[in-house]
């Protein structure tokens, strides 16, 4: 899953999430006598803040902690025994500067995100309560559950834009796996794997169940790179947060997170097929698949909206499928059809029906497994039974066909359609899609009898 994809899907809802979920304080980032000194005499912490909030993670259960101005004096810093995972700074000033610091080793992390060693907050009002002459000033990651910054020691700076103050914190930042950089199989590139959390069996290289699990996710992500001919992944970072079961990137980042009790819990296999996935959501990003217009089309097409439908009018002109249309029920075959769990053999997951850009990975990762298209085919009604009387099996092979094969076409003519989206070579999915085109015109329309007696 894609979070812009990251934070498309789940920045503002990862935010509210975060804030309406863990309510329970907790007393584990604590305080010195003194943190918080001014960088320039003259600005304190008293005359701009009213509280720091913290979301810490420890243990891999998530707890907010306030902390009072008073509480934050000049000298050591704040602590905490797990990660920092968002800050709300309250402050009775609407004119501040707030951003939170790697002042140590301030760099671009191995995923390629340019706002790596600083983070800045924004006002919220939501988060002011109503409260007349309260502003909030807020920083959660991208990312839910992610850390506010990777490494142990940073800082909170507060500018009210000639003088400053900072607050340092200290936290337990991203842990190195070791080995630290895994070799890809085929091309022997080296891609970083990171964790955050507590659990010491995780970055630790001695239990050969964790290499393996390491290992397919190094062959997802190996597998999709070499299909497509591009570098996508440069890093994985696996986050101790419990209760989400899930792999995600970013938009504009060249990194996957996986929570880690999906990395726990589920087979070699099926990790395999969440880093192809992932993977393939950075090259959809990159390609800029979601803003062009005939694939918001052809999704507008497939998820049965009307030529005239608000629905559709509002998917084509911003990509974005409205709310209301979310329970829909007259999506097409295809995209329950194209789903991982469906398409791909003993594997879970898959939303294609979700949004285009799940239907855009989905659907190029049901490339790579092309050779399945009709057997795949001949067992549809297992995959999604209808009532016969609704729309016979024919049919529904048929039509699942043909939009295979539109969207085949739709995918060649916006392939490196905008240069400005596309940072890699086109020729390889060129090369695949076309070989799809191929294959799938020589699957007949209707089952073959014998096929269709042994389903």
């Amino acid at each position: 899953m894609n979070p812009n994809h990251a934070i498309q899907r789940y920045g503002l809802a990862g935010l509210i999430f975060l804030l309406t979920v863990f309510a329970s304080v907790g007393t584990g980032l604590a305080s010195s006598q003194s943190a918080g000194k001014s960088v320039d005499a003259g600005l304190t912490l008293a005359e701009c803040v009213e509280t720091i909030r913290f979301f810490e993670i420890v243990g891999g259960v998530q707890r907010e902690v306030l902390v009072e101005a008073c509480d934050l004096a000049d000298g050591r810093p704040l602590t905490s025994s797990g990660y920092i995972s968002g800050v709300v700074v309250s402050s009775t000033k609407d004119d501040l500067q707030v951003s939170i610091e790697d002042t140590e080793n301030p760099r671009l992390n191995a995923g390629g995100d340019p706002s790596g060693a600083r983070r800045q907050l924004t006002v919220n009002r939501d988060e002011a309560g109503g409260i007349e002459g309260r502003h909030c000033y807020v920083y959660f990651p991208n990312v839910p559950g992610d850390a506010v910054l990777e490494p142990d020691r940073f800082q909170i700076t507060i500018s009210d834009g000639q003088q400053s103050v900072c607050v340092p914190v200290r936290h337990r930042g991203y842990r190195e796996i070791s080995p630290v950089d895994m070799e890809l199989p085929t091309t022997k590139r080296k891609i970083r794997f990171d964790y955050a959390g507590e659990d010491a069996s995780v970055p630790s290289p001695a239990s050969v169940e964790r290499q393996l699990r390491l290992q397919a996710v190094a062959a997802g992500i190996d597998h999709v790179e070499q299909a497509l001919g591009a570098e996508l992944v440069a890093q994985v970072t696996i986050l101790d947060w419990k209760g989400a079961d899930n792999a995600l990137t970013s938009s504009g980042n060249a990194r996957i997170w996986l929570y880690a009790d999906t990395f726990r819990n589920r087979s070699a296999a099926e990790l395999k097929c969440a880093a192809e996935h992932e993977a393939l959501h950075v090259f959809v990003d990159r390609q800029g698949y979601t803003k062009n217009t005939r694939l918001r089309e052809l999704f507008a097409d497939l998820k049965g909206f009307g030529p005239l439908s608000l629905d559709r009018f509002a998917l084509v002109t911003t990509g974005k499928l409205p709310p209301a249309a979310q329970d829909i029920t007259t999506d097409a075959d295809l995209l329950t059809f194209i789903d991982e769990r469906n398409f791909i053999d003993g594997m879970a997951g898959g939303h294609a029906s979700e949004n285009l850009d799940e239907f855009a990975t989905s659907f190029l990762h049901s490339l790579l497994y092309i050779d399945r298209l009709a057997s795949n085919l001949d067992g549809l009604d297992r995959v999604d039974p209808r009532e016969a009387a609704e729309i016979s099996a024919e049919t529904r092979r048929r039509t699942t066909l043909e939009d295979y094969r539109r969207t085949l076409e739709a995918f060649l003519a916006a392939t490196g359609s905008d240069p400005r989206s596309t940072r890699e070579p086109v020729a390889p999915v060129l090369r695949l899609l076309e070989r799809g085109l191929a294959l799938s015109a020589e699957i007949p329309p209707t089952v073959d009898p014998e096929v269709a007696r042994e389903f």
